[in-house]
């Protein structure tokens, strides 16, 4: 039997000793700007991006919207939170500076190198989050593959809860038992509207009728309504979610206003769901949700890329993971293979 605490154990004593022996260094605030899926997305691209080009990656979090990251995991390289960091780290660069504002940066860059920085987040952020698609090759780390494939290898073992994080997410995935088989649904509503339409339900169940004769499904969605319409719509699926009636959609001006209580559960919850969703016989979801992107990387899969029209729905399935896709750009066909 593979002894997975090992490998993940092995990975990290690598990467760290590679990352370490970078002499340039990236200081990557994580939760700086958006969600949660969306920052660690970045964040992984970041780490790809620093192996790449041979910059030491240090973690800052101090500065978070949801919270240092050791709240919630298990650390995985050092982190660097400090006065210096939470002033002047953030996800974007400024446009158009006066010349006061050119020499404040000059100012700022020379106290960085005080510190041993080199890069803050607005450096790089860009460069990092459109990474160039191509295959890769970390020979010290022993792995290579394109993008996704690497970042899928990074995240799983850095996506790591702490044992009172697992605690708290095991009380609420005790909740939801299925005596049968069961299929997750990942349906994303509120703000998700600005960037992209909402795709409409009978969308993910005429496909999951397609694909599978399952009909106990786990609805994890921002927005009670999805579950109330797929549930009225489709009376004969047997369906649960841990939504609460009262959510109306995820907005991350108003997630930013919550106290940090509020947000520890909100994020536990989420945790909790997507666990019951990676735990199902197959998944539904969309590659322009964050979260979609989150689970075509940590699940085992490949990609070719294809580009596609707007407005056009195509279907990519893979044995576990079906994304529904509508986005002017391109992505690709999925295959994958589960143990």
């Amino acid at each position: 039997m593979i002894n997975i605490d090992k490998q993940v154990n092995d990975f990290l004593q690598k990467y760290n000793e590679l990352n370490n022996s970078f002499s340039k260094s990236l200081v990557f605030g994580v939760g700086l700007e958006a969600g949660f899926y969306s920052e660690f997305n970045n964040m992984a691209l970041a780490i790809l991006y620093c192996l790449e080009n041979k910059i030491k990656l240090y973690l800052h979090s101090s500065k978070s919207n949801f919270g240092k990251w050791t709240d919630f995991f298990e650390p995985f390289c050092i982190e660097k939170n400090n006065c210096y960091t939470d002033k002047f780290d953030h996800r974007f660069s400024a446009k158009n500076l006066t010349n006061k504002q050119k020499i404040r940066e000059k100012i700022v860059k020379i106290i960085g190198k005080i510190y041993g920085i080199n890069y803050l987040t607005y450096d790089l952020f860009e460069t990092i989050h459109n990474l160039e698609e191509k295959y890769y090759n970390i020979e010290k780390l022993n792995i290579s593959g394109t993008t996704q494939q690497i970042c899928g290898e990074i995240i799983r073992n850095i996506y790591r809860f702490n044992s009172q994080t697992i605690n708290a997410i095991e009380q609420l995935t005790n909740k939801i038992a299925f005596e049968q088989p069961y299929i997750g649904f990942h349906i994303r509503g509120g703000d998700k509207i600005i960037e992209h339409e909402i795709m409409a339900i009978d969308s993910y169940v005429q496909k999951a009728e397609q694909l599978t004769e399952i009909r106990n499904a786990f609805i994890f969605t921002d927005d009670y309504i999805m579950f109330e319409t797929f549930q009225k719509k489709h009376p004969q699926w047997n369906i649960k979610t841990l939504t609460n009636s009262s959510e109306t959609g995820y907005f991350h001006n108003e997630f930013q206003q919550q106290n940090a209580l509020q947000k520890r559960n909100e994020l536990i919850k989420m945790f909790a769901s997507i666990e019951i969703l990676r735990n199902a016989q197959q998944i539904f979801c969309t590659y322009s949700s964050n979260i979609g992107m989150f689970l075509g990387m940590i699940e085992d899969n490949t990609i070719q890329y294809n580009t596609i029209q707007y407005n056009t729905i195509q279907y990519n399935t893979i044995p576990k993971l079906s994304v529904l896709i509508w986005k002017n750009g391109i992505f690709g066909k999925k295959s994958t293979q589960f143990i």
